[in-house]
This record gives C-alpha cells, structure tokens and sequence, in this order.
C-alpha cells in the first residue's frame, strides 16, 4: 500500500475519533438537563452508566422523573421532558374525610405546612390527633383522627387521608374495606375485620403518592421497631408454597452473636441513600447493645470490589469500636460502579467457614443484612452461595436449624415482649404480655380483681389497697395457663400505707405508698409466655434502658423520665381478653395541671394533700384523647412505651373517675379524667428490702439493685 494512502486512513481515523468526541457519542450531555428550583449530581461523570440525579429544597420534590441514566450516544433514559424539570411542592393527602365530625380548613390541594383540626359531632367520643400538618415528607403529623358513637363492638377504625372506606358496621365479623384517591397508593390492609376482642384484624391503611418518602429518623425508628425484641429475618423456605415466614435471632442473656452487615456503595446507590443505610445500622448496633448478648460485627461496603470496614475476627468487631469505624466510611470509596452481590456473600461465607474450622458456630446465631437496591450486574448469581451459606448451617444444626432461631432461650431477660403480628391466638398474644398476672381476692362471698406484674420468678408486684380488707379468705394468683398460684406469706404491704391517714385534711381515702408484695411459694417456671418485666434502678433495667451498668437510679430516672409527657403503657383485662391503653405519663410543667383534677374526684377537697411526689399522672385530652384505667386495672404495671425492653415505672393505683361502665374495652378519657399511679423509682427502699439481696435467705433469685 502506498505511505500516502496509509496518510489518508490514519487522517480519516482522527477526523471519525474527533468527531465521536465532540458530538458525544460515547458520552451524554448535560445540557438541557438542569432543574427548576434545584441541582443535580452525577454518579459517574457524563460516562454511560452514570445516572443524573435531581436534588430538590426539603419540601418539594423533582418533576416530572427523580433521575435519569446515560445509555451514550447522548441518550438519557427516561428521555428529558421537552418541558424541562422543575422542583415541585409536597403535597399530603386530602384529610377532608372524617364521619361524623367536621375538618378545617377544606382546600383543594394540602401543601407542606398545611395544618388542619377535627372536631366532632355531638354523641360522637374524639380519638386521635385534634391537629396535623402536612410534613415535608408528604406525610401527615400524628394519628388519624376518629368520631366513635361508642355503639359498636369495635371503635370505628377511621378513615385515614387520602383514602375511602367502605362499610359502616362495627360488630363482630363485620367488614370494612379502603381504597385510596386516584394516583395514591395504599399501605397497610386493603380489608380489615371486627374481631371478638374488640380489636381490628390487620394494620391500619394509609394512603401515600408516589412522593413521599421516609426520613432517615423514620427509616431508623422502623428498623429499630423490626428488632423490638427480635431480630426478625424473612425468605422463602421450601416448605411454606412460597409463603413468606419469619425467622428470629434469639436475643439470650450472655449469647453470642455474629452479624454481617452489608452496604451497597455502587454507583446505582446515591450519596443520600448511603447515608440513610449507615444511619440504619447505627440504629441496628445501637439497639443491639440493650440486650446481654454478645454481639461481634462483620461491616462491609461493596461495589465492583468489597470492603472490609470491620473485620469480624477483629477486637474492633464489637459495638464500641464498630460505630467509630463506620462513621470514618465515606460514600464512593470504592473503585468502580458495578454491583457485585455474589462476591459479597463469598465474603462472608468465607468468615463462616473459618469459625466452623474453630468448631466456634454451633452456640452462634448468624445473622446476614443487606443494604441494596438490588440491582447486581457482576460476577454473576448470589444464589448458589446463598444456598452454600446454607447448607453450612444445615450441616451444624440440621435441616431444622430454623428451631434454634427461637426466643424462648431469652427467658432470663426482664421485660422482653414479642409482637406477634397478624396471629390472635392467646398463645401468642401473650408473648405480647408475660409479666401480666391477674389476682382475685376472696372476702366472704365477695370477690374482687386486681392485676399484678411479675418481677422476678419468685414476687408479683401489685397495689396495696387489693387487700385493705383484714379478713382476706382466699387470694389467687393467676399466671397465664399455669395453676392457681399460693402464697407463702400474708401480702407484704408497704410500711407507710395508710387509707385513712389523711381523713382530716380532707382526703377521703389516701393511696400514697399504695404497693405490695406477693410472695409466692415457688418460682414460676419461666418461658416466651411468662417472664418478668423490668423494674427501675436495677442492673437489668439500666441495661434495657441502654445505659452503662455504673449509671445511678437518679440516672436513670432523669433519663427515662425526662420530657413533659412521656408515652407510656398498660395492660387491661375485660371480658377475659386483655387489651393494652396508650397514656402519657405528665411530668415538668404539664405535672400540676394533671394532679389539680385529683379535686374532681369524690372525697378529696385538695389535691396537694391526695396527690404527693410518690405519684405519676396520666390522662386527659391536652395532647391526645388518652385511654383510662379501670377499676379491675388496679395494681397493673405503667412501663414506658418506647423503649426495646418494658420498664415498669409506676403501679396503678386510683383514678378520678370511673368510665369504664357499659359494654366499652377501652374508654377514652375526659378533659379531667385523670389516673394516679405510684411512682417506682419513689420506692426503691421497700422494693430493695424484699426484692434485692439478702445474707440469710437464698431459696429466690434476688434483682440486683443500684444506688
């Protein structure tokens, strides 16, 4: 070939090159590509595969597509809107629904900082949250709001915004079905039923556009709500026809526990959902070390390559050193922006495989979760690595290893309940409640009903004022499906009560100190349906509170009592079904006005006299139409609501009013309805005498108290 032909190839080869380049063939531009009231990022600069990705102010949200993927030749996928994007309002569903009550302000689209009250109509009892605004989220604030005639065997189950129901009756069996607004989408049960306890079968419905999205503190809060008091992994197992179920980590005291946790850090993955997955599993760690077991961690990233963070075989695997080195983890670290999902579970069946050799799995639970879109586009399927990482636990445990994920080895830990839901049955709506026990004492012909807690296998903590009457001829104890339990002793009644101690100044019938013992005269036998709840300044409960061990009752109490009104609980028995009542515990400011409704009550003429410090208040209508206790509820535990582990902080023990007349479960307070209930952290002296640590009797388990 002549030089000068070769010249004319190697200049047409330049000028087809330069022209690949500057018309974008192999690249996308970016131009057209900005956004109205926004910015945008790049996963991989203007290469193919790289994806644009719209940023927005909080409270608005990108339209009309959140991003778009470079495919080259200068094509983005989905196309760009001729019209351009912009960075549109959040809006919150329409909340003008509400029967038999009235919504203010009406309008005909919510945007956020929207605020909207409800009101009910006359005969019709409010539940719910009387004022909502509309987040930035796209989510409204608080509960749906409820008007209930109180006619029904069930309440009415509201109807939640942006939603329409169908069905209007509220006796047993009956029917009610939703349906959201055109272009919303419903989350929760399509149907629920009224069933015989009062209760509705399924969750409650909301109705969210395809917008909204949840906070990382949300994203926390369920994922942190998903371990309350289970580590819960859910597949497909080969037996169920392709039924989900659900497989639990037991979380026993002094176990061991090995977690692999997995971040997706590929270029599919945005530097915003990076951060909300590592805030998750700080959560995950966080909530993790209320429990006595002994967790190590596995922590990786992983794009093309994997990275280790924490190396499970490290010292630094445990939960203190394991927050420190996640936080110093940055978004993009890692070279390339495929997603490899297999060679990640190679990684970890790698692990594995060592303890194995060091016969260290057989007493270790496994736990393997993963932060991932999904999309995986190297090296291949993770199936039959996952079916490897199987079969090796199979070969410790057998192919019912499944059975030794179970929390009936947790029975030594104080104040666990385990949510079973969608399943009724009493078996496992107990596991919900084991430290409830139900006292009826007998005087003559007479009979009356307390409810007690367990608090340790050995002691029921309950109200004094059960037992006022002297000539007691019977009192059962009644644990679950065990036999009536005996006594070994009289009920050891706190030294300082005394009803009629106050009759001069104007107090009827006085409580403080209103708490006692029961011993009874063997231990309970401890298991998933009946075990002890935690009571304050016990090495126990600090623990279960997520506190050093070397934290103080005073502490303790400042840490758990901290707010003006702390959400609390407690359990409440009517027609043989229980039922648990939300409440808010009024302290601080919002302490005096609660205990001033104590002159409502008949026979007291000043509160200051009826109500000391010894008490908590709960009830009323300022922030919440709250539940109320019954007369039967007597000596029930008050626990905290938001914590992983119950903390019983107060026994129940006299109310302003008695609501609880008519064929009602759970009726709702009045302004001034309010209920008094002993405060435990008030009690430590008495509580120490019997429960704690004595040099001359050791046929108990003593609770190990701190100062």
């Amino acid at each position: 070939m002549r030089p000068e032909i070769l010249t004319l190839i190697y200049s047409l080869i330049l000028c087809i090159v330069s022209t690949v380049v500057s018309s974008g063939v192999s690249v996308c531009s970016t131009d057209g590509m900005s956004i109205r009231g926004g910015e945008y990022s790049l996963s991989n600069g203007s290469n193919v595969g790289s994806e644009l990705l719209y940023h927005c102010p909080d409270g608005y949200y990108p339209y009309p597509k959140l991003m778009h993927r470079c495919l080259g030749h200068n094509r983005w996928s989905p196309s760009p809107s001729r019209r351009g994007s912009e960075c549109r309002v959040m809006t919150c569903p329409d909340p003008s629904e509400l029967r038999n009550g009235e919504v203010s302000p009406v309008l005909l689209q919510y945007v956020v900082g929207a605020q909207t009250t409800y009101e009910c109509h006359d005969g019709y009892a409010f539940a719910g949250s009387a004022s909502r605004v509309c987040q930035s989220n796209g989510k409204w604030s608080g509960d749906t709001p409820i008007c209930d005639h109180g006619s029904g065997h069930c309440r009415d189950p509201g109807v939640p915004p942006g939603a329409k129901r169908n069905g209007n009756m509220l006796d047993i069996g009956d029917r009610v079905t939703y349906e959201c607004s055109l272009g919303l989408m419903l989350l929760g049960s399509k149907e629920r039923i009224c069933l015989e306890g009062g209760d509705w079968s399924g969750t409650e419905p909301v109705c969210y556009s395809k917008n909204y999205y949840d906070t990382p503190e949300e994203v926390s809060k369920y994922f942190s709500t998903s371990l309350e008091n289970r580590l819960a992994l859910s597949g497909l197992d080969d037996n169920t026809d392709g039924q989900q179920v659900q497989r639990s980590i037991q979380m026993r005291q002094g176990g061991k526990l090995h977690i692999y946790i997995a971040l997706d850090n590929s270029g599919s993955i945005s530097k915003d959902n990076f951060t909300v997955a590592k805030n998750c599993v700080k959560a995950l760690i966080n909530q993790i070390s209320f429990f006595e077991v002994i967790p190590r961690y596995g922590i990786l990233t992983f794009a093309s390559e994997v990275n280790e963070i924490v190396d499970i075989f490290s010292p630094s695997s445990h939960s203190d050193m394991v927050l420190q080195n996640l936080n110093n983890d940055t978004y993009g670290k890692l070279n390339g922006t495929g997603s490899n999902l297999s060679r990640v579970f190679k990684k970890i069946l790698e692990k594995m495989a060592v303890f194995k050799e060091r016969n260290e799995l057989e007493d270790t639970q496994q736990a393997i979760i993963m932060f991932t879109d999904g999309n995986t586009n190297m090296g291949g399927s993770a199936e039959p690595t996952v079916i490897r990482i199987r079969n090796l636990m199979e070969g410790i445990h057998g192919k019912d290893w499944q059975k030794y994920l179970d929390e009936s080895n947790s029975v030594n830990l104080c104040g666990l309940s385990w949510d079973r839901d969608g399943d009724d049955s009493t078996t496992s709506k107990r596991q919900e409640y084991p430290w409830v026990v139900t006292i009826s004492v007998l005087v003559g012909n007479e009979h009356s009903s307390c409810m007690g807690a367990l608090v340790t296998p050995r002691f029921v903590l309950t109200a004094a004022h059960c037992f006022r009457d002297k000539q007691i001829d019977m009192i059962k104890v009644k644990v679950f499906d065990q036999e009536d339990m005996t006594l070994e002793q009289k009920p050891i009644i706190h030294p300082d009560y005394d009803v009629f101690k106050k009759k001069d100044k104007g107090v009827s019938e006085f409580y403080d100190y209103d708490v006692a013992l029961l011993k009874l005269s063997s231990d309970v036998q401890r298991s998933k349906y009946i075990r002890p709840i935690c009571i304050p300044c016990t090495i126990s409960s600090i623990r279960a509170s997520g506190l050093h061990t070397s934290t103080t009752c005073k502490a303790q109490e400042e840490f758990l009592l901290n707010q003006n009104s702390v959400p609390a609980r407690f359990m409440s028995e009517w027609k043989g079904q229980m039922y648990e009542k939300d409440v808010q515990i009024k302290l601080k400011e919002k302490r005096e006005s609660c205990i001033k409704d104590a002159e409502e009550a008949e026979g007291i003429k000043n509160y200051k006299e009826a109500v000391t410090k010894n008490f908590l208040c709960t009830g009323g209508t300022e922030d919440k139409v709250e539940d109320i206790a019954c007369k039967g509820d007597s000596g029930g535990a008050l626990y905290l609501k938001n914590l992983k582990r119950r903390i019983q902080v107060g026994v129940i023990s006299w109310g302003v009013k008695d609501l609880c007349m008519g064929n009602i479960p759970k009726p709702l307070s009045t302004a001034t309805t309010r209920d008094y209930h002993i405060n435990l952290f008030r009690m430590q002296k008495f509580l120490k005498e019997h429960l704690g640590e004595k040099k001359n009797e050791t046929n108990y388990e003593p609770l190990k108290f701190v100062d």
